[in-house]
């Protein structure tokens, strides 16, 4: 199953993200955006992949995309 991913990159690491891009990409990581300001990388991934990216020497974490699903008030 492919979700949607942000890694977000040590602050060590964060003047070589797009090394640190090209080896997420090397291991299945669809890249669709990079915030460099903040060290964070956009995109999307197969959930067995989940392990390895987040082994990748420079990358903090890696958070899965939450869905916030808001409910109708009763009566309405």
């Amino acid at each position: 199953m492919r979700i949607n991913v942000a890694i977000a990159i040590a602050e060590e690491a964060r003047d070589r993200i797009y090394e640190v891009a090209q080896v997420c990409r090397a291991l299945g990581f669809a890249h669709t955006s990079t915030l460099s300001d903040i060290g964070i990388l956009i995109g999307s991934t197969d959930v067995e992949d989940l392990p390895m990216l987040r082994a990748i020497p420079g990358v903090l974490a890696v958070e899965m995309e939450r869905s916030l699903r808001i409910a109708a008030a009763p009566g309405r």
